[in-house]
């Protein structure tokens, strides 16, 4: 999808505007969830403005995932350099206290953000997610699929995508053993 696929703001849901849950495609197919009833009696406007909100999340869960599996590479990269560097460097005359300093805590802060936030995990749910819906409108355009089953299909790469998470556990706190004094043994 080099190409972005253009939406109608005149047409409602059309910008993303109806949100993000199972309610909004509901109210913009005119019930509640996901029906069992054929898309051929849903007005054709409800139908174009999930089509038109489907297309949006494909766009956004692509930008989405590219984006952040950028900031995973960006972020690996940059947190293994500075380790590199740190440990490469730390012995020369010119590698004073504050360039230590800057490499581990830039080392240390792009290893964080990956991991607390789970950036790599959240990127491979966003391209799962497009994936799904991306196949799910292709079966709907050949008619093997009804819109139904597509603005189901939508509603599940919601689910699957999930929200942003952080997790403080995955980042070590210091035992209290370890910020103990040991006595001198002098």
């Amino acid at each position: 999808m080099a190409d972005e696929i253009k939406t109608d703001p005149q047409v409602p849901g059309a910008n993303g505007e109806a949100g993000t849950d199972g309610a909004a495609l509901g109210n913009i197919l005119g019930f509640n969830g996901v029906s069992s009833k054929g898309s051929e009696d849903i007005n054709p406007e409800h139908k174009n403005a999930l089509l038109y909100e489907v297309t949006n999340a494909l766009n956004v869960w692509h930008k989405s995932a590219v984006k952040l599996h950028g900031l995973t590479i960006v972020f690996g990269t940059l947190a293994t350099v500075s380790s590199l560097a740190l440990t490469a460097f730390v012995g020369m005359p010119w590698m004073t206290e504050l360039p230590t300093r800057l490499l581990a805590f830039s080392s240390t802060v792009f290893l964080t953000l990956l991991t607390v936030f789970n950036v790599g995990s959240k990127g491979n749910n966003a391209r799962k997610a497009w994936r799904k819906l991306n196949y799910a409108l292709m079966r709907y355009y050949t008619g093997a699929i009804t819109l139904d089953e597509l603005a189901k299909a939508k509603f599940e790469g919601e689910e699957i995508i999930g929200s942003v998470e952080f997790n403080p556990n995955l980042v070590q706190k210091p035992s209290p053993s370890s910020q103990k004094k040991k006595p001198s043994t002098e």
